[in-house]
Formats: C-alpha cells, structure tokens, sequence
C-alpha cells in the first residue's frame, strides 16, 4: 500500500538571508508523516540551501499559513522514504521511491565533493506515480 506525501512550493522569494538578500530558488513545504519540513533551496549557493523541522509549531498553524500564502498542496505517493541529515549539518535530503525509483526527491545534493548544490525533483501529481491510479 503506497504512502502519501504533502508538498507546497514557494518561488516569491518573501524569505531573506541573514545578509537581507533574496537568493533564487525555491521554498518547499513538505509533510509527511504528521512531521513538517522546511526544504530552502538556493541556486546561488548551495552551501545555504538547507532543511528546518519545524516541530513546535502546530500543525493547524502552518497549514493556514500556507494557505495564506496561496500555495497549492501537490501529492506524491510512495513506498519507502529516506531522510538522511549530516550530524551536525543543516545539509538534509529527503527522497521518496516506489520499488527503486525515486519519485520525489528535495535537498542538498552532496555528489560533488568540492562544492554541493541542491535538488528538487518529483515525478508529477498525485494520479502520475500512483500505479492504482494509471
């Protein structure tokens, strides 16, 4: 039986740096599990892009944020999911698959040793990787 996440993607930009500067890239919202997570993508430098849990905040709280924001919920089903965080690190990548296939997958991607950048890929809405659905 396949497993639902919730994701909600925002490109306005309204969060600033510590500098007070507006780095590219996206804000995604994910839920899963009852668990909410805070994905900052930065395409300016992957060194910032990184990943809050939020657990002190209510689940109510952050939906009607959301919501006023205007974001719309997306789905992805899935399997099996893996969220892996370097001690220490704010680097986080979170990747859902079904079987062997990586259906969604948000985080800092490590695969370069020098310098990392991050990821934000998924395999569509909530019907496209649902085999029940097809």
């Amino acid at each position: 039986m396949l497993k639902t996440l919730k994701y909600w993607v925002d490109d306005s930009r309204e969060f600033k740096d510590n500098d007070g500067s507006e780095p590219e890239g996206e804000i995604v919202f994910v839920e899963v599990g009852g668990n909410f997570y805070v994905f900052e993508l930065d395409e300016d430098d992957g060194y910032r892009s990184h990943c809050d849990e939020w657990q002190n905040i209510p689940r109510t709280t952050i939906l009607k944020w959301i919501e006023e924001k205007g974001l719309t919920e997306k789905k992805i089903h899935y399997d099996r999911l893996e969220l892996n965080k370097a001690i220490g690190e704010t680097h986080w990548d979170l990747r859902a698959f079904i079987g062997t296939t990586v259906v969604f997958a948000v985080g800092t991607d490590d695969s370069d040793d020098y310098y990392p950048s991050f990821e934000f890929d998924y395999a569509g809405n909530q019907d496209e990787n649902n085999p029940s659905k097809r």
